[in-house]
C-alpha cells in the first residue's frame, strides 16, 4: 500500500511505502542543494536565531488529539506572521522569500 507524503506539481516524487518513504535521487539531490543554499544563507547573514525561531514558531502549532499543524509553512501566511508572538519573523520569512521561488516551494 503506498500513500503519497510529498510535496505538490510535479516534484510528487516521495512516497511512503510500509512505514519506509521512498526518495528517488533526483529528488534527494534538490533536497540537498536547498540544504546548501539554506546553510549558505543563514551563515552570510549571520540569522540563526531568527531562523532557528522561525522553525520553532512554525513548528509550534502541532495538535496532538488533531494531529494537525506542526512544521508545514503556514508561518509564512500573513494571518500567522502578523500574530504578536510571531513579531519579527517576518525578517526570517523574506530571507527564505528566493529559495521559494527557486525551489518550487
Amino acid at each position: 500500500m503506498e500513500r503519497y507524503v510529498g510535496f505538490s506539481g510535479k516534484r510528487n516524487r516521495c512516497f511512503c511505502c510500509m512505514g519506509k518513504t521512498v526518495v528517488d535521487a533526483e529528488y534527494q539531490e534538490e533536497i540537498e542543494k536547498a540544504r546548501r543554499d539554506l546553510r549558505a544563507l543563514i551563515f552570510n547573514k549571520t540569522c540563526a536565531p531568527i531562523m532557528l525561531r522561525l522553525a520553532f514558531h512554525d513548528a509550534g502549532t502541532y495538535c496532538k488529539h488533531t494531529q494537525t499543524g506542526g512544521p508545514n509553512g503556514s508561518i509564512r501566511k500573513p494571518e500567522e506572521f502578523e500574530q504578536s508572538c510571531n513579531k519579527g519573523l517576518k525578517v526570517a520569512i523574506d530571507f527564505c522569500g528566493t529559495y521559494t521561488v527557486l525551489f518550487d516551494i
